[in-house]
């Protein structure tokens, strides 16, 4: 979180207090705009969403906010009660479990989790805002942020069946939370399939992107974070 903080401001890290874009500072997208560029940004993540002003400079935005209306009533209570307390004991100790229970639920016996929102659904509205841009022939800005190699991991047998020779494994959600994930010793073999099977979830959805660009686009891959 703190990595974008300088990505979108090209300001060190150790001069924010706090999360977010400060208000008074201009963003990447800001840069943009008196250019004359359409400025989109597609980034499903609360950590990046409109209440710590990663919006600045975008005249698309879609964010956690567009996409609440798929969770579900407990989890917007939930996340509602967090925004309003902002409590990290709360956090840890009451919401962090109800949301572990959630999607253990939403995996079933077999444990076998598919987010509820996907890198797929991201690039759907991306590639909306990019083919828009590109018809008209206008310049324009683009950030997409990919979540599906990041925790709560999903279940994807196509790529497992690429990685593996079949799709069977004893799937893991979140190894740290699992006990899988012992500091000093190497992840179990799940854990390593399951996040490679991720990120070619991801790398399917960038050629997605990939393909629909046009020649003399220029094109930049950053990443926030590996996984610590």
């Amino acid at each position: 979180r703190w990595a974008f903080q300088s990505l979108h401001s090209g300001v060190s890290t150790i001069r924010f207090d706090g999360l977010g874009i400060p208000r008074d500072y201009e963003s990447l997208a800001g840069r943009f705009q008196p250019k004359a560029h359409a400025t989109g940004g597609f980034a499903v993540n609360g950590h990046v969403s409109r209440d710590y002003n990663y919006d600045a400079g975008f005249d698309r935005y879609y964010s956690v906010q567009e996409d609440s209306q798929r969770d579900s009533r407990i989890t917007k209570l939930g996340k509602r009660v967090d925004d309003l307390v902002g409590s990290k004991s709360l956090r840890e100790k009451v919401l962090a479990p109800a949301y572990r229970r959630l999607r253990e639920r939403s995996a079933g016996r077999d444990k076998r989790f598919v987010p509820n929102h996907t890198d797929a659904d991201t690039v759907d509205q991306a590639l909306t805002f990019i083919q828009k841009q590109q018809e008209a022939g206008k310049d324009y800005f683009c950030w997409i942020h990919f979540m599906d190699a990041h925790t709560p991991y999903g279940y994807w047998p196509e790529h497992l069946q690429v990685l593996r020779g079949d799709a069977e494994i004893e799937h893991t959600i979140h190894p740290g939370d699992e006990g899988k994930v012992v500091p000093g010793e190497g992840p179990e073999p799940e854990v390593i399939d399951t996040y490679d099977a991720c990120i070619r979830r991801v790398d399917e959805q960038m050629e997605r992107v990939l393909d629909t660009l046009d020649d003399d686009v220029t094109i930049a891959i950053t990443g926030d974070h590996g996984e610590e």
